[in-house]
């Protein structure tokens, strides 16, 4: 197990390079700049135009700019050699980028263009929302879908069953934004029974108590759970198809089990091997459906930080959440291969 989990870490060393120089290269060809955002307006004169690009260094060869944000303003060496020096001469004058990187390679994803913080510490700081949102949304798609796919495929033919899958192809083809506007606009507008957005009441306290922050949970999550649950019953009514016919399940009937032991407990394990895949995809999932959830229900998270970003072209603070999505990506898959020899013990892991 060592030695896999030590192989698939080196293996994602250059995936995430590749990532970072496709995500840079995309965002270097996007239409504008940050300077054109922060200079918008009749008044604004050529020279100071020209001023921000070369402050900021816009003007640079894109893969000079990519090696400022890897490696930093400040040298790097590695067994003794400077692989980097962000300080450059120009005739006379010592200048440093503004951007002030210490290098993402050290950790460091700089500050942003518009705000002029850490954008690590603008993460972390909206870190809890997202985590509070993502990791119930998960817990609801898993805790109904893997119970409904199994009801699902006991009672084939059932009119629960055709609900269900009715329900799921219905879930997985609508889009995430146009449920939850269809959402806030029955649950908030016409019967005012639910917030229609934000973490928690807007006061000066915060949050008051726990229905509160319930209550606001409640569409977000709903809109960000479906999705997992669609796709996750479907799998599992498929999965527990194929374990119902098999031997061993006969063999538990004949001794006399009861159905829910058959169901949940013997069959289930087996049909959770192919349903293991959808872990991987799923935990970084949360965090690509959360940048239209958290833009909707105005949920002061990641995803809306990264909506925020891409519209003001904050180029630190984009690359920072990509490489973050990233590294979740490949936990996630991590996870997933795990998973996989601890649900079926013949798979070993080595």
């Amino acid at each position: 197990m060592t030695k896999f989990l030590v192989r698939r870490i080196l293996q994602a060393i250059p995936t995430l390079f590749g990532i970072s120089i496709i995500s840079f290269l995309l965002m270097d060809q996007a239409p504008g700049d940050p300077v054109a955002a922060m200079t918008f307006g009749p008044d604004t004169r050529v020279e100071q135009v020209d001023d921000l690009m070369e402050r900021y260094g816009l003007n640079e060869p894109v893969h000079m700019r990519y090696l400022r944000w890897l490696l930093g303003d400040k040298p790097i060496e590695i067994l003794g050699v400077e692989l980097w020096e962000g300080r450059r001469i120009e005739g006379r004058r010592d200048r440093v980028i503004v951007g002030d990187y210490a290098g993402a390679i050290r950790g460091d994803f700089g500050n942003s263009l518009f705000t002029r913080r850490p954008v690590d510490g603008m993460i972390a700081q909206r870190l809890t929302a997202t985590a509070e949102l993502g990791v119930i949304s998960l817990l609801v798609g898993f805790g109904l879908g893997i119970p409904l796919g199994i009801l699902a495929a006991v009672w084939q033919g059932s009119l629960f069953d055709n609900f269900t899958r009715i329900a799921a192809v219905f879930f997985s083809a609508v889009p995430n934004f146009w449920l939850g506007l269809i959402l806030i606009l029955i649950f908030g507008v016409q019967l005012g029974i639910l917030p229609m957005g934000n973490r928690c009441p807007l006061t000066i306290e915060g949050c008051e108590n726990v229905t509160d922050r319930a209550q606001h949970l409640f569409l977000p999550v709903l809109v960000l759970s479906t999705g997992t649950l669609a796709v996750l019953s479907r799998y599992m009514r498929a999965a527990t198809l194929d374990v119902l016919n098999q031997d061993y399940i006969r063999t538990a009937r004949a001794k006399g089990l009861k159905n829910g032991t058959v169901w949940f407990v013997h069959a289930s394990r087996n049909a959770l091997v192919p349903v293991a895949t959808i872990i991987g995809p799923a935990i970084p999932g949360i965090l690509g459906g959360a940048l239209i959830t958290e833009t909707i229900f105005a949920w002061p998270g990641i995803g809306r930080l990264a909506y925020e970003s891409v519209l003001r072209q904050d180029y630190p603070l984009v690359m920072a959440i990509v490489m973050f999505g990233s590294v979740l990506t490949v936990l996630g898959y991590l996870i997933s291969d795990i998973l996989y020899a601890l649900v079926d013990p013949r798979i070993r892991l080595s």
